[in-house]
């Protein structure tokens, strides 16, 4: 079976999150904490290069521990995740995200999803629901990837905002700081365009 593997840009946006919100010491306490291959990888990584999703889980676990409580590491999380998108979607694709219509994103999830990652399936709820402002969206076969659920939320919410949907609600369901890897992930989507 082949490693599994994906793109790093998670793992360099969660860095440059952790350089631009956190003080000396915690950044130290977060990458003092990571194992030699993912320290190692530090100084390399570029965001079209592969990396084990290990590492991304590593820089979120460092993340959890600076929080006061389980709240607050699910929020920085998501924040995490926002910031993700943000960092992941440059301007072309920004202009491009606020012309496509909900149905055809949804359509190319599981395509992004393949082509950013070897492990997992994303599967995308019935389409014809997008009428009515709202989708449901799984990720299946995700075990051994602890917090992906909240840094997934934030990107679903901040790619979703810039296509301009507006009251939108995106709830992880079935997850949380005390399961935070549940190996299956389901997300309901709803919103006003």
């Amino acid at each position: 079976m082949e490693e599994r593997k994906i793109k790093a840009y998670g793992f360099n946006a969660t860095v440059e999150y952790i350089e631009k919100n956190y003080d000396e010491a915690a950044r130290k306490r977060i990458f003092g904490a990571l194992s030699p291959a993912a320290r190692d990888f530090l100084g390399t990584a570029k965001k079209q290069q592969w990396a084990p999703p290990a590492f991304s889980s590593e820089l979120w676990t460092g993340i959890v521990k600076e929080q006061p409580n389980a709240e607050a590491a699910q929020d920085e999380l998501i924040k995490v995740g926002r910031y993700q998108g943000s960092y992941a979607t440059n301007t072309y694709l920004k202009l491009l995200m606020k012309m496509l219509t909900m149905r055809m994103f949804a359509k190319k999830f599981p395509d992004i999803w393949a082509r950013d990652a070897n492990f997992g399936k994303m599967v995308t709820g019935d389409l014809a629901d997008i009428d009515k402002g709202e989708l449901r969206i799984d990720f299946q076969e995700m075990s051994d990837f602890p917090y992906f659920g909240p840094i997934t939320k934030g990107w679903f919410a901040f790619s979703f905002e810039v296509m301009g949907l507006k009251e939108l609600n995106v709830e992880l369901r079935d997850w949380s700081m005390q399961k935070p890897d549940p190996g299956h992930l389901s997300y309901q989507v709803n919103w006003r365009r």
